[in-house]
């Protein structure tokens, strides 16, 4: 709904200070929480696979 409401401003010419700068906010925000869960989970994982190798290794010794 924000790009849509971007877009109309701006092909209208008239579009304010405001309504880009919210446009923007919202989209780094969004990026941000899509990053971070998107790579949160992932890092988990690999935090585990470290934490088994490390008790597979104290198994072995």
């Amino acid at each position: 709904m924000s790009k849509f409401i971007f877009i109309k401003f701006k092909f209208q010419g008239g579009f304010t200070k405001y309504y880009t700068e919210s446009f923007v906010y919202r989209n780094v925000i969004g990026n941000f929480l899509r990053f971070i869960s998107f790579y949160l989970p992932r890092l988990d994982k690999m935090e585990n696979h470290s934490k088994r190798r490390e008790r597979e290794i104290e198994k072995k010794n």
